[in-house]
């Protein structure tokens, strides 16, 4: 290895007779460090669990999992307790994705380049969940075809290696997780999310992991766009659909707390107290009707009273 950045290490690779080739790696006690090299890995996770982490985005990863790491992107794999990662990495030079073969057909060579293409331009690489098995088989005959080198494997190496990225793109294009239009701004996103679902139990770790960030990452993000916690946005979104429940309908104070996510009583009075300066019964009462009209500030201003 050569030095990359700080911290980072640049990873040499030589081929050994084929442009594609599959190794097995067990990460134990996250001793590779983070490193980038010149070619594209695809890494199927055959067994463990642990986290994939890039310079902008991480993800959890288990048995089944499959990471596409595009050239030049830092990189690192960090096993849980007890529970080592084996990867079967099947790497790729560059120009395997950059030329596609000479045919003498122009649908079937558009359709080659297109598929190509998908992967060249995907710079922040992805995760697809291998639920029919379909990947690890690939890869698994991949690693036997190099292993025993039998008359035309270079040729069926290359075969296999397309059906494995037509079914990556298959799989992307379903229920991957990757980093795609809809969160491509991962803050609005979950922004939009909450007012979605803000009375129900929303599991943060879930959704990041759906962002390919880190809780911590997210977090960071999060306060850098808005000014205020996660968790604060939530509470303050619950509290202004709260207020117009007390205004718009008769429900008790308890069932509104239920409607909108808030079943601790204690909770939702301090919670409402807090950014209302007042209790839901005193912002209730005719004279303070004019309320609802001003509580639009409550998802950027945490601790505003209503006046």
């Amino acid at each position: 290895m050569k030095n990359f950045k700080q911290n980072i290490s640049y990873m040499d690779y030589t081929f050994p007779d084929t442009a594609i080739s599959i190794h097995s790696v067990t990460i134990r006690e996250s001793k590779i460090q983070r490193h980038a090299h010149s070619f594209y890995e695809f890494s199927y996770i055959s067994s463990g669990k642990g986290t994939y982490e890039a310079r902008d985005h991480s993800f959890s990863v288990s048995q089944g999992d499959l990471v596409f790491i595009p050239p030049d992107t830092e990189h690192e794999f960090f096993d849980k307790p007890d529970q080592p990662i084996t990867l079967i990495n099947c790497l790729v030079e560059r120009h395997v994705l950059s030329n596609p073969i000479i045919i003498n057909d122009e649908g079937l060579h558009h359709d080659i380049e297109y598929l190509l293409g998908s992967f060249r331009d995907c710079s922040q690489g992805l995760k697809v969940r291998d639920n029919k098995k379909e990947l690890g088989q690939i890869i698994f005959d991949l690693k036997l075809e190099q292993q025993f080198k039998e008359s035309g494997y270079r040729y069926r190496i290359y075969l296999k290696f397309m059906d494995l990225l037509n079914r990556i793109r298959r799989y992307k294009e379903s229920d991957a997780q990757y980093l795609n239009e809809e969160t491509s701004d991962p803050i609005n996103y979950v922004i939009n999310y909450i007012y979605n679902h803000y009375n129900k139990a929303i599991n943060l770790a879930a959704l990041c992991e759906g962002l390919l960030l880190s809780p911590r990452q997210f977090q960071r993000k999060f306060k850098q766009v808005t000014g205020i916690t996660y968790t604060q946005m939530l509470q303050n979104v619950r509290i202004q659909q709260s207020c117009k429940l007390l205004c718009d309908t008769n429900w008790s104070v308890q069932t509104i707390a239920r409607e909108v996510g808030l079943s601790d009583m204690k909770h939702f009075y301090r919670l409402f107290k807090e950014r209302c300066g007042m209790t839901p019964n005193e912002f209730r009462q005719p004279e303070n009707s004019h309320n609802v009209t001003s509580i639009e500030w409550l998802y950027l201003y945490p601790s505003k009273p209503l006046t």
